[in-house]
């Protein structure tokens, strides 16, 4: 009798814990894609899809490729300062994007890096 409750306390706990495990990939899967998004939208246009700084603009400012070892040492502390408050011509993204928006952008830029 023991043996078919618990049979049926993992029937119904096992679909929840799969359930559970696939939502949080998919919400991983959907930030990425919306920092994706963020990226292609704020800040390609200086930094080039792949923030690689070949645009004009880079050129012109003397932007760093975002995947070099120069941008890719500095801590998450500091890209989450620089996109966050900005630096030199660059704007700062705190206001639009948010604390976590900013966290995201942090992430992707070391996703770049592993594209190479």
């Amino acid at each position: 009798m023991q043996t078919l409750q618990f049979s049926r306390v993992v029937a119904g706990v096992v679909p929840l814990v799969v359930m559970f495990v696939f939502v949080a990939a998919c919400g991983a899967t959907l930030q990425a894609a919306d920092a994706a998004a963020v990226f292609k939208a704020r800040c390609s246009g200086c930094h080039g899809p792949e923030g690689n700084a070949n645009t004009p603009a880079a050129k012109n400012q003397g932007l760093k490729d975002l995947k070099s070892p120069d941008v890719q040492k500095k801590s998450d502390a500091e890209l989450h300062q620089i996109i966050a408050k900005g630096s030199k011509k660059m704007p700062g993204f705190e206001k639009s994007l948010g604390a976590d928006g900013v966290k995201d952008q942090v992430a992707y830029m070391r996703q770049l890096a592993k594209k190479k």
